[in-house]
């Protein structure tokens, strides 16, 4: 049985880099729930072992995982972030291209941009 210090380093080691890249979220999720299921009692440690695996657009999260005490935290907050960014900016586009016609009411306008 390996110990646990090679077990920790290995799991880090294959543990994919996550850019923030949508489609990569899932892959990096998985990874480290099972790195969790496999190291229970050093969480922490593995939070602190991510910081190398977080680049690209979500490396200013890795400066902030002492803040995180569960690694669930941290895989919300990631997927809070990433997951859905083509709907919000689609929703953005939306927002900024609605005007008010002359000839509908202000109720009408409410609901139509409600029902974005």
């Amino acid at each position: 049985m390996p110990s646990s210090i090679g077990l920790f380093s290995d799991i880090v080691k294959h543990t994919p880099k996550f850019d923030g890249t949508p489609y990569k979220l899932d892959l990096f999720c998985i990874a480290v729930e099972d790195a969790v299921e496999q190291l229970p009692l050093d969480e922490h440690r593995l939070l602190q072992g991510l910081e190398s695996k977080l680049v690209g657009k979500t490396e200013t999260m890795a400066g902030r995982l002492a803040g995180y005490r569960r690694v669930t935290e941290l895989l919300r907050e990631l997927r809070d972030r990433f997951v859905n960014t083509q709907v919000a900016d689609k929703l953005a586009l939306d927002l900024s291209n609605a005007k008010q016609v002359v000839d509908v009411d202000a109720q009408q306008f409410g609901s139509d941009i409600r029902s974005l």
